[in-house]
């Protein structure tokens, strides 16, 4: 994946300096200035160095001799040197961050679970469906199961069965108060 470079000069040098060691590969910063001293370069170890850390940079004869001394073919590959390819720690910077959205969705998710369920169980005893009594069970064994969560996070330990996928869509709502409308009177 190439990038568009417009406007882009330091970013452009740091993703060449990156690109720049990851081709070097296990070639030694001391090898690679000997192969470049062998064309011509009066590199060193230091240039090398200087390059893939963004210190100096890497001038176009240099680039194509660079990939040359390094086994590849310059006027195919020097687009190599200006993709916008990811490193490790970026991927996985990437990836964190995925999973931080993920949690922070499931727990918006759960925090609206624990208000339906709320909302559920004030109508039902509202309407006589359970006791207080049950109502407060209820509730009591929901804190108990919420206290076992916590332990469970924060020891790492799996939650046990889950289904594949949840949706708040699933979750039962209580039914409507039925109002006395013009319909419901007509039908009398």
């Amino acid at each position: 994946m190439t990038g568009d470079f417009r406007n882009a000069g330091p970013e452009r040098d740091r993703v060449i300096a990156r690109n720049f060691q990851r081709l070097r590969g296990n070639i030694t910063m001391d090898e690679l200035a000997m192969r470049m001293r062998q064309v011509g370069h009066k590199w060193s170890r230091t240039t090398v160095y200087s390059v893939e850390h963004n210190e100096r940079r890497l001038q176009a004869s240099e680039a194509y001799d660079f990939l040359n001394v390094i086994g590849r073919d310059p006027d195919k590959d020097l687009p190599l040197l200006y993709e916008l390819q990811p490193t490790v720690l970026e991927l996985a910077e990437y990836k964190l961050m995925q999973y931080r959205i993920q949690f922070h969705e499931a727990w918006r998710k759960l925090l609206k679970a624990k208000e339906m369920y709320r909302d559920i169980l004030s109508y039902e005893e509202t309407h006589g469906h359970i006791t207080s009594e049950q109502a407060a069970k209820s509730l009591s064994m929901e804190q108990e199961r919420e206290e076992h969560e916590k332990i469970a996070f924060l020891n790492n330990e799996r939650m046990g069965f889950a289904p594949e996928e949840c949706y708040l869509r699933d979750f039962p709502v209580p039914p409507q108060e039925k109002s006395n409308t013009a319909d419901e009177t007509q039908s009398c």
